[in-house]
């Protein structure tokens, strides 16, 4: 299964809490769940070193966590609920994790998948993603064909901030590579 958005990928934390028995969804655990979408994030976690699945099995040893009661629902820690809570994106879901002072922080920077010096708002994202998508139909519909960008489906949006995240940090960072 391919995890595109934030709510698949909050899904798929959930599954695999409820598959292992545990109680708390931490960062350890989105981490594990942002390794496996086809995404920017995945992209960078890949190429910086979480190449083996093993390396992401590993990632949920580190946590102690407690068993999860019949009956329960897994629950998020605190810190990974400021998270993903409003998150926009996966590879967003990622800035955040490389920005709190959590587990998951830890293991990304003893691979040495940094953040990147200088970031873009999400309010300069939302506008370059949004002005990405109207000009990226300029060669091959006409305007009036395209959708209100309130109106395009969440997977493309998300797909399209993470292009324009990536961008304007190369651009504020005076770099082509942003992890």
């Amino acid at each position: 299964m391919t995890y595109k958005t934030v709510k698949d990928i909050i899904c798929s934390m959930d599954r695999i809490a409820r598959e292992r028995g545990l109680k708390w969804m931490d960062s350890t655990m989105l981490l594990y769940a942002l390794r496996w979408p086809e995404s920017e994030a995945e992209r960078i976690l890949r190429y910086g070193g979480f190449e083996q699945v093993e390396d992401a099995y590993r990632l949920m040893e580190r946590f102690d966590n407690e068993p999860l009661a019949e009956d329960e629902n897994p629950r998020f820690t605190p810190v990974a609920f400021r998270l993903v809570e409003g998150a926009g994106s996966p590879l967003e879901l990622l800035r955040r994790i490389q920005r709190t002072d959590c587990t998951a922080r830890q293991i990304i920077r003893e691979y040495g998948i940094l953040p990147s010096e200088h970031e873009p708002s999400n309010g300069q994202v939302e506008r370059a993603a949004e002005t990405g998508y109207f000009l990226s139909a300029h060669s091959t519909s006409s305007y009036g064909n395209l959708k209100a960008w309130d109106k395009v489906k969440q997977t493309s949006k998300e797909k399209w901030r993470e292009w324009a995240r990536l961008m304007l940090e190369a651009t504020l960072n005076g770099t082509e590579e942003t992890f």
